[in-house]
């Protein structure tokens, strides 16, 4: 597999300054959402 860290930074670099231009209470719902997306992923990769 590839090193994974430049598509991340990317990834994060996107997230947030997207999360930044939402207001507060789409943040809240979005950032949950990546959250599990996030971990959903994680689960997979460690399996």
């Amino acid at each position: 597999m590839r090193d994974q860290t430049q598509p991340t930074s990317i990834l994060d670099f996107m997230t947030t300054t997207m999360l930044m231009l939402l207001s507060p209470t789409t943040q809240r719902s979005v950032a949950y959402l990546y959250h599990d997306r996030l971990m959903e992923l994680f689960i997979l990769k460690m399996h």
